[in-house]
């Protein structure tokens, strides 16, 4: 193994100590809430193939890449078998090939073997290099799973890994920040039984536990389905600076890694905030803006749109119940933790 993965493969040292020793499964456990996404349960463990796990930045990629690493080890996959990459310290498909190569080589030769290839998109032409490994058959027994916080790389998969992918009938994951429903559970505020009586109320007990859930929506509105934030709000009774600027700094970043520039997205985020939740057309935009074409407006919406940041709500032709994409539409944040945190960048206090 490599020794710049070594962190994040503590498991080959000692498999028994492995989620006290990796740098996202330790900080997992300092977190007064700890999440189990149930897409853990989903994720393939006996088919080889080639699957991806899209997803926003700071949604928990990472760490359910490891919880999935921790659950394979505990169900008796040997540690041998079991590698996790970056993609953070990979320039290009040719280190790419050559690092997988390399790694399958060191694991045993009978049974699945399982690598974890977390955030892809950093590696340039990384498509080549997985392709060129199906193709020459160096992936058989293997399951890969890819993760990427740009949802184009689901479609970058789908099309250039026709019949390379395995025989699973799921090949593509998206991991979600937590809707409102897991975060109750989460909390425990309400029990299951609670949660029950919501759906079949008595007049005795449905007003206190409708007036807990509102309670619970409110916060929600506040540090929506984030689990770093979620967990400030927990600890400190707010979101601390610094969980804001991480976020709104990584969608920064990613955007002018796809060279676009930062003055405009300030522009068009701000031009978001103060028209939120009304119908706008991107003409109208561009006119206020000082971006110089309606479609570079559209460009930047459709890359945060692709990065899980923002929804473009199209309107709806009502006889049709289809999008009517001529009509003004709504930009909305695709979570509320996303609007404060672009809002802090916008405006720090």
């Amino acid at each position: 193994m490599d020794i710049r993965f070594a962190p994040h493969n503590a498991h080959l040292e000692d498999p028994a100590l492995f989620s006290k020793r990796d740098p996202h499964l330790k900080e997992l456990q300092k977190q007064m809430l700890v999440h189990r996404s149930s897409l853990l349960q989903k994720l393939p463990r006996h088919q080889p193939g080639i699957y991806t796990i899209g997803g926003g930045r700071q949604v928990g990629k990472t760490t359910l890449l490891k919880q999935w690493m921790s659950d394979l080890l505990k169900s008796g996959v040997a540690p041998e078998s079991i590698a996790y990459i970056t993609g953070e310290l990979i320039d290009d498909h040719h280190s790419l090939v050559r690092l997988i190569t390399d790694i399958l080589d060191e694991m045993p030769i009978t049974g699945l073997r399982y690598l974890l290839l977390d955030e892809i998109t950093y590696i340039r032409h990384w498509d080549k290099g997985i392709k060129y490994l199906a193709d020459a058959g160096i992936l058989e027994n293997t399951v890969m799973l890819i993760t990427g916080s740009d949802l184009v790389i689901i479609q970058e998969a789908r099309m250039r890994f026709p019949g390379r992918r395995g025989t699973a009938d799921v090949v593509d994951f998206h991991l979600y920040p937590l809707s409102f429903f897991e975060t109750v559970h989460l909390k425990k505020r309400l029990s299951p039984g609670e949660l029950d009586q919501v759906l079949n109320p008595t007049p005795e007990t449905a007003g206190n536990i409708v007036r807990e859930l509102f309670k619970e929506f409110d916060m929600y509105l506040i540090h929506g389905g984030f689990l770093t934030a979620i967990n400030d709000m927990a600890k400190h009774k707010y979101i601390r600076p610094h969980t804001l600027s991480t976020y709104s700094d990584r969608i920064r970043g990613d955007v002018l890694k796809r060279g676009k520039q930062e003055h405009y997205l300030r522009e068009i985020f701000d031009a978001m905030v103060k028209r939120y939740g009304t119908q706008i057309t991107w003409n109208a935009l561009a006119r206020d803006l000082s971006v110089d074409h309606p479609k570079t407006v559209a460009d930047y919406a459709a890359l945060l749109e692709s990065m899980d940041a923002v929804v473009i709500q199209a309107a709806i032709i009502e006889d049709k119940l289809m999008a009517a994409p001529k009509k003004a539409r709504k930009l909305m944040f695709s979570d509320p933790f996303i609007f404060h945190a672009v809002r802090a960048w916008l405006s720090p206090t």
